[in-house]
């Protein structure tokens, strides 16, 4: 992917266009058409599109639905980091609306970002954001060493090598 690809897209995710999420996704569809293969930061610019689109503008389900595409994506293809976990909890933080699927979403996202070891205070501040108080507390437990009260190892492995 050219550096011109990834600019376009960011360009797009900081835009106040209405539908830039959307618009995003379609720019990541032609670049693969034409065998350009997506890098994480691309995924996370459009994750980053859909984290702040406006939601009493956008639709709020279409956004969502992108987000979590793009999520999977990049998981399957080029590998998601802390970066991509933090916005995808922002996103679903904002734009699910129903509080079980809220739950739900942002417990998976939390635990598969822990099991890849991209866990951080980003990660952390963003599920808090994402979940209510008392939702917190029970995954911010599981994250928890109890002998050190640090967030465990294993969960933080990549995140603190600083690889992006």
């Amino acid at each position: 992917m050219s550096h011109d690809d990834v600019s376009v897209i960011n360009a797009v995710a900081k835009s106040n266009i209405p539908g830039k999420s959307k618009i995003a996704a379609k720019l990541l569809q032609r670049m693969k058409s034409v065998s350009i293969r997506p890098l994480t930061i691309t995924y996370n610019n459009i994750l980053n599109a859909c984290a702040f689109s406006d939601p009493t503008v956008e639709a709020r389900q279409e956004v969502l639905d992108i987000a979590m595409i793009m999520l999977k994506e990049v998981q399957e293809s080029c590998g998601a980091n802390f970066i991509t976990y933090g916005t995808a909890l922002r996103v679903i933080g904002i734009f699910e609306d129903d509080a079980i699927a809220k739950w739900r979403l942002a417990r998976d996202t939390f635990r598969k970002c822990c099991s890849d070891g991209h866990l951080n205070k980003l990660v952390m501040n963003q599920l808090k954001f994402a979940v209510g108080p008392g939702q917190y507390s029970l995954l911010k437990q599981e994250a928890i060493d109890e002998k050190t009260g640090d967030l465990r190892r294993e969960y933080t492995r990549i995140a603190r090598l600083g690889i992006p």
